[in-house]
């Protein structure tokens, strides 16, 4: 694949991609879901404790650790 016609197939995957994921997050919220990226280049560890802290402040009952 020339160049230039690399970059175009790249760039229109990456605009489908971003709004297929938008629709997908859009859908989930819908249905009351609350959508938490993480993207693999994030430590595992900072992941979770972001993601217990979203449900700790969504769930009153959760407790401390």
């Amino acid at each position: 694949m020339p160049g230039a016609m690399h970059r175009e197939w790249w760039a229109e995957k990456m605009r489908r991609n971003i709004e297929r994921d938008r629709d997908t997050d859009r859908r989930l919220a819908d249905q009351g879901w609350q959508v938490e990226v993480v993207r693999e280049h994030q430590y595992v560890t900072l992941a979770a404790d972001e993601v217990e802290r979203l449900v700790r402040s969504r769930n009153p009952l959760a407790t401390d650790r």
